[in-house]
C-alpha cells in the first residue's frame, strides 16, 4: 500500500492505516449541501424530520388506505387496495 510515497506491506500496519482513512473520511463533519448542477435543493427542518422518523399510527395507515382507488395494486403481490381494504375492515 502507498500512502503519500510511502510504502506499507505489513497488514498490521496496512489494516490500521485503512481504519483509521475511513474512520476520519466518515466521521468528519461536512455541510450537507445537495447540488444537481445549478439546482440547490433546500434541507428540511427539524420537525419535519421528526414527522418522517416518528411512528405511524394504525389510523394514519386506516386513513391511507382508504384514500387509495379500490382496484390499484401498491406492489407486484397482485394484491390491490379492496382486497386490503376488505382485509383491514375488521381491525
Amino acid at each position: 500500500m502507498n500512502i503519500l510515497g510511502q510504502w506499507y506491506e505489513k497488514p498490521d500496519v496496512v489494516k490500521v492505516i485503512v481504519k483509521d482513512y475511513f474512520k476520519q473520511r466518515l466521521t468528519e463533519p461536512t455541510p450537507l449541501q445537495i447540488r444537481f448542477g445549478k439546482i440547490e435543493f433546500n434541507s428540511i427542518t427539524e420537525q419535519d424530520n421528526e414527522k418522517l422518523i416518528g411512528v405511524i399510527s394504525k389510523d394514519e395507515i386506516r386513513a391511507a388506505v382508504w384514500q387509495c382507488d379500490g382496484t390499484k395494486s401498491p406492489g407486484p403481490a397482485g394484491f390491490n387496495f379492496g382486497f386490503i381494504k376488505k382485509a383491514l375492515g375488521n381491525c
